[in-house]
């Protein structure tokens, strides 16, 4: 992440972020294992505070010129000329531009590549369900360690951030039970090591869910426009990779436009090949790792992960 920002100039956006010396993990096993990061060679992790960390992002991006817009729905009218005509509503009024390279960086609702006729391919129903708790009485400390911990209906992590600790279910959709906050609630009842780290009497913040299945498109790219990031390849959560894939692409796709626009005939091609190649090791990784964990055989989340079930173009 250091890395990825400092090229960009905007490695101070870190340092209202706790850094994070590492991972203790609770899978295949009841006592958590403890990995530090300095062993890997991106060094130190950090537990972004995700809200503040993207609204000091695009101050920066509007510091630099980028003019932003909020609230607005964009309709892509049709192309001409090699340059896309677009139309931008807001409450008020629409106004009209066009460009020479869309850009899709919707995220998991991939909604360039969507009207552009693409197939959108999810291997798994994988949704968060997050709360921000209150530690009460009884915890025990991980200090700024992200934990993660298996049970039979998924996986928790859990990380302290600015106001309290974040604690996340990950589950499959129809794996909900009456309401995501109760099923937030039977989760921690069957994670000892994160219900110890959470103690007993701490207030908790209405639950919020969002989606996190893997996902993909086919094709990436097209007479002028790409996607990016999550809105080309949505990884699962568990590969910890969704804001350095997002910083990480966005400047190789800001590359391929520029030799592209420059006159090579196949700069966008060629991210698409590369994207296609990390995909296919990303999946391998995947199945490699929801193996590893060997307690919970005949339960839903874990026998769906056992078949390696790749999206088929």
């Amino acid at each position: 992440m250091g890395c990825a920002l400092r090229s960009l100039g905007l490695n101070h956006l870190l340092d209202a972020h706790a850094r994070s010396p590492g991972i203790a993990a609770c899978w295949n096993a009841s006592e958590p294992r403890y990995g530090d990061y300095l062993s890997q060679p991106r060094g130190d992790g950090w537990n972004l505070d995700r809200t503040r960390f993207d609204q000091d992002f695009w101050q920066e991006a509007i510091a630099q010129g980028v003019r932003g817009f909020v609230g607005v729905r964009l309709e892509v009218v049709g192309r001409s000329g090699g340059r896309t005509s677009l139309r931008l509503h807001d409450a008020k009024q629409s106004q009209d531009a066009a460009t020479s390279m869309l850009v899709d960086a919707t995220g998991r609702y991939c909604a360039v590549a969507r009207d552009r006729g693409t197939r959108c391919v999810a291997i798994d129903r994988m949704i968060g369900i997050s709360r921000l708790a209150q530690t009460g009485s009884g915890t025990i400390s991980f200090g700024n360690r992200l934990l993660i911990e298996a049970f039979p209906g998924g996986w928790l992590y859990s990380l302290p951030v600015r106001g309290g600790l974040q604690v996340v279910l990950i589950t499959d959709a129809d794996l909900v039970h009456r309401t995501p906050q109760h099923t937030w609630q039977e989760a921690i009842l069957e994670a000892p090591v994160t219900r110890t780290r959470l103690g007993c009497g701490g207030e908790q913040a209405v639950a919020r869910t969002w989606l996190a299945q893997s996902q993909s498109v086919h094709p990436v790219h097209g007479p002028g426009w790409i996607a990016i990031g999550d809105a080309a390849d949505a990884r699962d959560p568990l590969a910890s990779q969704g804001v350095l894939r997002a910083i990480e692409g966005g400047i190789a796709a800001a590359d391929a436009i520029v030799r592209e626009l420059g006159g090579s005939s196949d700069a966008i091609e060629e991210l698409g090949l590369r994207n296609e190649r990390e995909r296919a090791r990303y999946l391998e990784l995947r199945t490699e790792t929801y193996a590893r964990e060997q307690r919970f055989p005949s339960h839903a989340f874990w026998s769906r992960r056992t078949l390696n079930s790749a999206p088929t173009p």
